[in-house]
């Protein structure tokens, strides 16, 4: 927080980038991805799962309610400056809500959590309209490009972060199947009722 203007807000994305950034590699031997890809992509099956993903989720909202706040103090030429890099790091984090309402086609922000933090709030980047298009179809593309299971070729979805894959791949093969060590989810939005039985398996 010594930091201030664009320097904040571009420090707050480097942490977004270190928590969940798809191409972050740190500097070390170990050439080690983002914690949160790093979790999805090994961890699922240790019992603290739900947890550990939980705690990092909490950390991405406080840091990007940071960012937000940072970059609604910024000139309008700094926040064009950084539009690009601020849309990649909050899709990478899914802070999708965030992200439109940046680009300026949402202006309300993340949605409270009862008993957690206080939403973030950001307000729409002055860009043009092939800005526009542009920045959303790149989030458009992070979004589809979401993966629970980066290191799976046939589990992708975990609704609930439970280390639970939604399904597998219809067309998976023998040798996929008998190498999976992923188990399949029969309530994926952990309301306690099971998917079968659910009238909205997937929540609201």
């Amino acid at each position: 927080d010594g930091l201030v203007g664009s320097e904040q807000a571009e420090g707050y994305l480097n942490v977004l980038e270190v928590l969940a950034g798809l191409s972050f590699a740190d500097d070390s031997i170990f050439d080690r991805g983002a914690i949160l890809v790093q979790l999805r992509s090994t961890a699922y099956n240790n019992a603290r799962y739900p947890e550990w993903t939980s705690r990092s989720a909490a950390l991405v909202d406080e840091v990007t309610a940071r960012f937000s706040s940072a970059f609604n103090g910024l000139a309008a030429l700094e926040q064009v400056d950084i539009a690009e890099a601020a849309v990649l790091a909050l899709a990478d984090a899914r802070q999708y809500e965030i992200a439109e309402a940046l680009i300026g086609f949402s202006g309300q922000g993340a949605a409270p959590q009862e008993g957690g933090a206080a939403p973030a709030q950001i307000g729409a980047a002055p860009l043009g309209v092939a800005e526009q298009i542009a920045l959303t179809a790149l989030l458009s593309e992070r979004q589809a490009g979401q993966d629970d299971f980066p290191l799976s070729p046939i589990a992708t979805v975990d609704t609930d972060a439970d280390g639970l894959a939604n399904f597998l791949a219809v067309n998976a093969t023998e040798a996929q199947l008998a190498a999976n060590d992923i188990a399949t989810d029969n309530d994926a939005d952990n309301d306690g009722i099971d998917d079968a039985d659910d009238l909205n398996p997937l929540g609201e």
